[in-house]
């Protein structure tokens, strides 16, 4: 599967953005919260998203690559405000653009971006 990089690969616009998950490893474990916005809605339904895809990339990163508060400061170099550190990640589906703040008590953010749009309608099988 993909990696993480601290070295910005693709282009993002702010028109092409999906939604925001808000997550933290305040307790221990993740707690996280989906803010979406009006495009991801409109692409729904248009059926030219593949919501479930999308939710597989998000569970990815969030179950797998970044799975708890140690792999934050890890990929920070330590902890602090002024550790904090943006991590650039695409899949089929959409574009992932995380800012990490290894601060135990404050909130990390994946910024999802449409991949490409299309007219076209995804056929789900």
């Amino acid at each position: 599967m993909k990696e993480l990089s601290k070295e910005k690969y693709f282009n993002y616009e702010s028109n092409d953005l999906l939604g925001v998950m808000r997550f933290d490893f305040y307790d221990g474990s993740l707690a996280n919260q989906w803010n979406p916005r009006e495009l991801i809605t409109e692409l729904n339904n248009k059926k030219q998203i593949d919501l479930k895809m999308l939710q597989k990339e998000l569970n990815y990163i969030q179950f797998d690559l970044i799975n708890n508060y140690s792999k934050i400061v890890e990929l920070c170099g330590g902890t602090g405000y002024d550790k904090e550190t943006l991590v650039y990640i695409e899949f089929e589906v959409a574009k992932y653009v995380i800012k990490l703040i290894p601060i135990k008590d404050s909130y990390s953010y994946i910024y999802t971006y449409i991949k490409e749009k299309s007219d076209e309608s995804i056929e789900h099988s």
